[in-house]
């Protein structure tokens, strides 16, 4: 609710809170997960305010591979792609998440189907064959 309805820089310091729990272990990451709090975060990546803190958060949830369909699910690709063709400070860390995406192969395929094939000279080892 509070990265919801509340104002940017609420929900900046709310994002923040979210990443020193993802930041604690697993076990805090797929609780978020399960909770739900990919959708709202993931919708923060286009705030100028939190979208830091935000791809922060994406970035420790997908350390852990199991979560790479949820958050292809929770709509974080074009968000990530995004980010580059805006030449973002945030990009470094986009780069990592939809590097960690492509570890697990029906978001690899997502990645690739979203456009991000063109970014692999970042990573030319993440997708064989493209």
């Amino acid at each position: 609710m509070l990265l919801a309805e509340s104002p940017e820089e609420s929900k900046a310091a709310a994002c923040e809170a979210i990443w020193h729990l993802a930041t604690g272990s697993g076990e805090n990451r797929a609780l978020l997960v399960q909770e739900g709090a990919l959708p709202p975060v993931v919708a923060l990546v286009s705030s100028q305010v939190a979208q830091s803190a935000a791809v922060r958060v994406l970035r420790q949830v997908a350390v852990d591979v199991e979560h790479a369909r949820r958050l292809v699910d929770a709509g974080v690709i074009h968000p990530l792609l995004q980010l580059f063709i805006d030449a973002s400070p945030a990009r470094v860390d986009a780069s990592e998440i939809l590097w960690s995406l492509c570890m697990e192969p029906t978001s690899r395929e997502a990645v690739s189907a979203a456009g991000g094939a063109s970014l692999w000279w970042l990573y030319p080892s993440a997708l064989p064959g493209l």
